[in-house]
């Protein structure tokens, strides 16, 4: 983003934002300069173009990536963008369209400055997971930055699990323990999405 931009950017963080009646719906092509605005600095790759699998109608194909957005009255205040986790490991006896239709990842959630601390993100955040769960969704899970000190109470407040800093998060799948998204720079936060979901022995089971 050029300086011009983010001054733009800037100046309207700074200003005030319509606290009507909070509504929230898939995002549409005409959201994206709001979204990306909303999203910049927390996904770095997203562009129009990346952002089109997020816009894309769930189908039997492609029922794994979905985008909201928050509006109040005619101002888009949050965004949430989540996708199925594929995972390729050899020898793992889970193929991975199974995988992406049960393990669902939350790849952003944003709220405007001004529309913060008025459950904006906990209505974005309960409408993605809701939304999963009617899919057949069995788990989902975030990557928080272990500097982001603010992200684990508010995550913890939403009901999810928050790992240590690189510990990943391990899973019992096909018959197998295995851990995913080891990271020393990452935290990894976890929901259970179905009640076959649970921890057992220090191991998240009944995901697949």
């Amino acid at each position: 983003m050029g300086k011009a931009s983010r001054r733009r950017a800037d100046h309207r963080a700074r200003a005030s934002v319509s606290h009507g009646p909070l509504s929230i719906r898939p995002l549409a092509a005409d959201d994206l300069p709001a979204a990306l605005e909303l999203l910049a600095g927390t996904v770095d790759t997203l562009t129009p173009e990346t952002a089109a699998l997020y816009l894309a109608p769930p189908t039997e194909n492609n029922s794994f990536a979905r985008g909201l957005v928050a509006e109040t009255e005619d101002s888009i205040t949050g965004i949430a963008l989540a996708i199925g986790k594929a995972i390729h490991l050899p020898g793992l006896p889970v193929d991975t369209a199974t995988m992406v239709r049960r393990l669902v990842w939350l790849d952003a959630v944003a709220v405007h400055p001004a529309a913060r601390r008025r459950g904006v993100g906990t209505g974005l955040i309960n409408a993605t997971l809701d939304s999963y769960r009617a899919d057949g969704y069995r788990l989902v899970c975030a990557n928080l930055a272990t500097g982001r000190h603010d992200l684990p109470p508010i995550y913890t407040a939403w009901g999810w699990t928050v790992g240590r800093a690189g510990a990943g998060l391990p899973l019992h799948l096909g018959g197998y323990d295995i851990e995913i998204n080891a990271h020393p720079e990452v935290r990894t936060a976890w929901q259970a999405l179905d009640a076959g979901v649970r921890v057992e022995r220090g191991v998240v089971t009944g995901v697949v």
